[in-house]
């Protein structure tokens, strides 16, 4: 559980007219360090390192190892499921989108097609421009790749440029990938399937055209997962009460909430028709 989640949780949340779910000072004035003892999962868990064998913390016993960690009032616990939970539905309404992915698709599609042509400086002396794809191994490059690249692509006159323009100029007007088909709860294995191989669908789904109008470069496939980040987050936090507040414990679901999910996670696949018109439209969904 880290705080900048609560900084970008409450700007998303605004910003996008929804309610954060939460309250982060709630949990800031009931938060306590405290040294977790015997706990083999906190390692994985939390990421924080452990006291050197033979040493703790406080006034524990010099023999029990330990860690520091941050944990809450037992009587949060809901406050911090509702964390996670706020996390997943900003996944859902907004970070994992069906519109605001086809428009990543698009404008990564925009920097294939102009990554041969539009070169970026070097602004060291005697060096020669890159590609934007080579920019990743020169920071002095990559300082150039900024948001500026967009309008750059969209106001060019080059005819090199004129597919990623057109591209642009499509997002710019809403003419955006379609989105033909997601995947049930029930479909979770073609996640599984595909989820290293997401080209592997488009192609499959291009061989079983039989009008053979559609391509594989015409289908667009978006693996999305949606989660509460590390699994259960009650099980996973410690927690603290007043009658002991130098002891941390761990909440069994089952005592707090009849009404608390099973599962943390959701996993499907999205498939996008690159190609305008209603025939092509047709042609991936069937």
């Amino acid at each position: 559980m880290d705080v900048d989640k609560w900084d970008y949780f409450a700007r998303d949340s605004q910003h996008l007219g929804l309610l954060k779910g939460f309250d982060h000072m709630q949990l800031i004035q009931h938060a306590r360090v405290i040294n977790v003892k015997g706990d083999p999962k906190s390692q994985v868990v939390h990421g924080l390192a452990p006291f050197p064998p033979g040493g703790s913390a406080d006034n524990d016993d010099d023999d029990v190892k330990g860690e520091l960690q941050i944990c809450y009032r037992d009587k949060e616990w809901g406050n911090v499921h509702d964390m996670f939970a706020t996390r997943a539905r900003l996944h859902r309404k907004a970070y994992q989108h069906k519109v605001k992915d086809a428009v990543e698709m698009m404008f990564l599609d925009a920097l294939l097609e102009a990554d041969p042509i539009l070169l970026l400086e070097d602004p060291r002396p005697g060096k020669k421009p890159k590609k934007m794809s080579m920019a990743i191994d020169d920071m002095a490059v990559y300082t150039n790749l900024t948001d500026q690249i967009f309008l750059r692509i969209l106001y060019s006159k080059e005819p090199e440029l004129e597919n990623a323009r057109k591209i642009l100029q499509n997002i710019m007007t809403r003419e955006l990938y379609r989105c033909v088909a997601e995947t049930g709860p029930g479909e979770w294995y073609l996640f599984e399937e595909f989820a290293s191989t997401p080209l592997g669908l488009a192609d499959k789904i291009a061989k079983s055209d039989k009008s053979g109008k559609i391509k594989a470069e015409d289908i667009g496939v978006k693996m999305v997962k949606v989660d509460y980040g590390k699994g259960d987050p009650i099980k996973n936090a410690r927690f603290w009460n007043k009658g002991d507040p130098d002891k941390a414990f761990e909440l069994k679901k089952e005592d707090l909430s009849q009404m608390l999910p099973v599962k943390f996670a959701d996993q499907f696949v999205r498939v996008y028709c690159k190609k305008q018109g209603e025939e092509s439209f047709q042609a991936v969904k069937k």
